[in-house]
């Protein structure tokens, strides 16, 4: 998983002061928007963060959450209209990781409500925020086999998938393990070049034992 920094902002209210740290890759400075002094739960003005166009399926922002600052809305840009994506609390001077249908996108847009005491104005904030993307095929294979987690594991996701295919004492074998997945299929005499002509046919069949898995 990696994340992406945006590179622009787009602020149309233009309430929104040092709109460039929200995307300085420092959880320590902020954009701030402000200043709201309304008794009860406002909404602030939204601030757009931009980048070329990335395929995306996850956002995480860090900001802060207390008496004056509450939930937070969160929508992404499809090319045509803006997906609603997250309206809710965020963690408190923490990440907070939001996942959604993945879309080709140019740019998020984000606003906090705020609310003040008698005679006093407070800002909301944004301290941080990124793009991500999630390969689905790939997680998708790794809980069904009951390995979330195995992304920055590969030799216990593998182990995993061949315990689940019956030739558990073959992951350090290359030729055995090969000669297992071509067993599966019904290639047990299979040469190299058969092997390799048929991938395809080997990667579905394996996935059709994982759960009924049928993305190819």
């Amino acid at each position: 998983m990696e994340w992406t920094t945006p590179t622009g902002y787009i602020d149309a209210s233009g309430d929104w002061e040092y709109p460039v740290r929200a995307y300085d890759d420092n959880t320590v400075t902020k954009a701030s928007q402000g200043w709201i002094s309304s008794g009860d739960w406002v909404w602030g003005e939204f601030l757009e963060l931009t980048h070329a166009e990335m395929a995306c399926n996850k956002i995480r922002v860090w900001r802060a959450y207390d008496t004056y600052r509450g939930i937070i809305d969160v929508d992404v840009f499809d090319g045509t209209d803006w997906q609603h994506v997250y309206e809710g609390a965020p963690n408190n001077l923490d990440w907070k990781e939001i996942v959604f249908a993945e879309v080709n996108t140019t740019k998020m847009r984000y606003r906090q409500q705020g609310k003040a005491n008698v005679g006093v104005s407070v800002a909301v904030y944004l301290y941080e925020a990124d793009f991500g993307h999630v390969n689905n095929y790939t997680v998708s294979i790794s809980e069904s086999v009951g390995f979330s987690d195995s992304m920055s594991r590969s030799a216990s996701f593998k182990q995993a998938i061949t315990e689940k295919l019956g030739f558990v004492d073959s992951i350090s074998r290359r030729a055995d393990f090969k000669q297992a997945i071509a067993d599966s299929i019904g290639l047990v005499d299979s040469t190299l070049e058969e092997f390799t002509y048929k991938v395809h046919k080997i990667f579905k069949a394996i996935c059709s034992k994982i759960k009924g898995y049928n993305g190819f």
